[in-house]
């Protein structure tokens, strides 16, 4: 029998089943039973994404959906920041933006192993954090 403050598998609800979550994709920010952990890491699409499992998961997706939001366009939510406007100072998930004439590739110039080696490192010190943060608050909860 399940607990009534267990968290539950987010694709099994969508199927109207009831399953506790024993993982947590970082990427998809949703839980996840272990069957479903299983068919997301055999998946072609899905077998890259990070999961946390038990013991390790977290209760509170809330701090790794708040670090997604600040990759992600705001004008194009389901797009990545890939270039800056620099008529706008402002970051772009794409090159057409009718207003703006200066259109700067964020890894243009850039050595893209080194870049994204220091961006891995960088989402790991955050991820490290979030981690410490949540165990924190649920040491004070409990």
């Amino acid at each position: 029998m399940e607990e009534s403050n267990s968290i539950h598998c987010v694709p099994c609800i969508c199927k109207n089943e009831t399953n506790s979550a024993n993982g947590l994709c970082i990427d998809c920010t949703e839980y996840l039973c272990s069957n479903c952990c299983w068919y997301h890491m055999k998946n072609k699409i899905t077998r890259q994404h990070v999961i946390v499992k038990q013991p390790d998961m977290p209760t509170d997706v809330e701090p790794f959906t708040d670090m997604k939001k600040l990759t992600q366009c705001e004008m194009h939510p389901d797009s990545l920041y890939e270039f800056k406007c620099a008529d706008h100072e402002q970051l772009i998930s794409s090159r057409y933006h009718e207003t703006c004439q200066r259109i700067e590739d964020l890894c243009e110039g850039a050595n893209m192993s080194e870049q994204m080696s220091g961006l891995t490192e960088t989402l790991q010190i955050l991820l490290d954090l979030s981690h410490e943060l949540i165990l924190t608050f649920e040491k004070r909860c409990s």
